[in-house]
């Protein structure tokens, strides 16, 4: 299993909405490595949902640059050392994301999470911090992103693990 404390920074590919009504372009960007309780997956499908295409019609430019995606799937290329859930190689379907520690949480209904709203439109990790920020972009939309190459992801995932499957 691969660990990593942090690691900076990573170069990933992603779509960025710089203006209303876009277009979202391709850039390269320089995005902070997965923090000990993060997994770095490359993105190999993403959906895109109305709310995706909502958010672009409706940016503005106080919204600063966004990389938007929340439909993502991939493989974990790298975990942090408090991840035990996933390691590398497994194959994963990203999610929403959740706090994991409120009362709604904790009683298995995270999409009632009382910290939803900020944390999957809030475009930060669960700690604040941003790991697109030195790019200048605004990323962790529903907790992942994915709109890109790779993505930094905290929660919100299931997933199938190397060692069950074929081949």
């Amino acid at each position: 299993m691969v660990r990593t404390k942090k690691l900076f920074p990573v170069k990933i590919r992603a779509a960025v909405v710089r203006k209303q009504d876009g277009p979202l372009k391709i850039e390269t960007l320089n995005m902070e490595g997965p923090q000990d309780s993060e997994a770095l997956v490359r993105i190999v499908a993403c959906g895109v949902c109305h709310t995706d295409i909502s958010m672009v019609h409706h940016w503005e430019p106080s919204d600063g640059p966004l990389v938007l995606g929340h439909e993502g799937a991939g493989v974990v290329e790298l975990t942090g050392s408090k991840v035990k859930s996933v390691r590398s190689g497994d194959h994963v379907i990203l999610s929403y994301q959740s706090c994991g520690t409120c009362h709604q949480c904790k009683s298995g209904r995270p999409t009632e999470c009382r910290r939803f709203y900020e944390l999957n439109f809030g475009f930060h990790r669960l700690d604040g911090s941003n790991a697109l920020e030195k790019s200048g972009v605004r990323g962790h939309f529903f907790g992942q992103s994915s709109f890109a190459s790779h993505v930094s992801n905290g929660r919100g995932y299931d997933h199938e693990p190397a060692s069950d499957r074929e081949g």
